[in-house]
């Protein structure tokens, strides 16, 4: 898993913005999670500005690996399904 975080990773604003909807989580809360202030998450997610591990666990724990594989923008679909698979590896099928 920490291939994917060498550099960062950046994430999918729209995405994000309905899997918040969907899970009726405020932005306030992910930011609060995150241990940003909500400028500098705007700033990250809108200038499309890389994301470290310590944050993307924190989305991970905060909204579940499968809604995170929604929202990583990932540079192909060969490293996404790559990432897919290692996270439904380590699940049972009650977790997925």
């Amino acid at each position: 898993m920490e291939l994917i975080f060498k550099d960062g990773v950046t994430l999918k604003s729209q995405a994000l913005k309905k899997v918040l909807q969907n899970k009726g989580i405020k932005q306030i809360k992910v930011v609060q999670s995150l241990g940003m202030s909500k400028r500098k998450f705007m700033k990250k997610l809108y200038l499309r500005q890389k994301f470290n591990q310590k944050e993307i666990t924190a989305l991970i724990n905060l909204l579940g690996a499968k809604a995170a594989i929604k929202i990583i923008w990932f540079p192909n679909l060969e490293e996404k399904k790559r990432i897919e698979q290692y996270v439904w590896e380590g699940q049972s099928e009650q977790e997925r």
